[in-house]
């Protein structure tokens, strides 16, 4: 039931679809003896007392399954996105009124023009973070030549946007190269800009609008970067000199809001009265509409940092500016 996306039973992560008639849920409800089941069930069937159902958390991990689900909230309209990282394969399905990607999402890095291979069979959890505001979720999956990657999901709930990052952290320095394909759902239309980056989905109006904020907003920027539409999918293309890297695009999930003004920009990072080096620490900041959010990450060793006034000693931090222009976090991962 936690996969379900939509009233019909269709489910998450290309599982069978469930049939949930309504005598089936009626009879379930009087046989169980467990509050999250009782209370699932009353929220499904829609009755009239379901605005004083207190519904079982929204977002959930199943490590031992290898599978986590977030969830805006219990309505079948609300953004809804699963991840399955079982076997070495990363298979992601993103959802808000409509299906939006679906299918296996896996990156290639490079190290001078040489693919880094999986070290082990399977991911390994780093970290689960959930709160009213946001849900986080990072795997990780030992390469060859000492690499590592992490794959970051940051699901906002209220501000309904979800960002996915992938990290890739080493000691060995050189030319790193990055390729992902997005997958997108059937049915689906991607319109790109004309001059800038950010691609929007669209099926007879716009679903969703994705940003990659880890590269320049400009398509005129000289560089090899990329970001576009290609066979059925979103390709997402970085590069960069160091021992470390990460990629980073948020989807922004409000449709009436996706239309409206939007921006990003890297930020500098100042340590010890010095500007960090890309492969040690990034930040951004990206608009959306009228709001303005802050997002960093190290990659090497944590250390006390600063960014557009605001000073981090963690590892990952999301925030966003209130109407008085200081920065509240989110987030902040140590």
């Amino acid at each position: 039931m936690r996969l379900c996306w939509n009233r019909q039973g269709e489910t998450l992560l290309g599982g069978d679809r469930l049939d949930l008639d309504g005598e089936l849920l009626q009879a379930w409800r009087r046989l169980t003896t467990d509050d999250d089941e009782q209370k699932l069930i009353d929220q499904w069937l829609g009755e009239k007392a379901e605005l004083k159902v207190v519904c079982p958390e929204r977002s959930v991990l199943r490590d031992t399954a290898c599978i986590a689900v977030f969830r805006g909230d219990w309505l079948h309209k609300s953004p809804k996105f699963a991840l399955r990282y079982d076997q070495a394969n990363c298979w992601l399905e993103l959802s808000n009124r409509v299906k939006l990607m679906s299918g296996s999402c896996i990156p290639e890095f490079q190290l001078d023009g040489q693919v880094l291979q999986f070290q082990k069979p399977e991911f390994e959890l780093n970290c689960w973070h959930t709160e009213d505001e946001l849900d986080y979720l990072e795997i990780e999956m030992p390469l060859s030549h000492g690499f590592l990657w992490q794959r970051q999901i940051a699901f906002a709930r209220y501000d309904r946007f979800i960002m996915i990052g992938d990290a890739l952290l080493g000691d060995q320095s050189g030319k790193l190269s990055y390729r992902c394909r997005f997958p997108i759902a059937p049915g689906l239309e991607v319109r790109p800009e004309t001059e800038t980056r950010e691609l929007y989905l669209y099926n007879e109006e716009p679903q969703a609008l994705l940003l990659p904020i880890s590269i320049g907003e400009w398509k005129q920027d000289h560089t090899a970067n990329r970001f576009a539409a290609e066979e059925n999918s979103i390709v997402f293309q970085q590069q960069q000199m160091g021992r470390a890297m990460m990629a980073a695009m948020v989807v922004d999930l409000d449709a009436k809001r996706s239309i409206r003004p939007r921006t990003w920009r890297s930020l500098t990072v100042g340590q010890s009265l010095q500007t960090a080096k890309p492969d040690q620490a990034l930040a951004w900041r990206f608009q959306l509409d009228d709001q303005q959010y802050l997002m960093y990450r190290s990659l090497g060793n944590i250390a006390n940092r600063t960014f557009l006034g605001v000073n981090v000693y963690s590892d990952f931090y999301l925030g966003r500016f209130d109407r008085d222009g200081e920065a509240e976090s989110l987030n902040s991962i140590e």
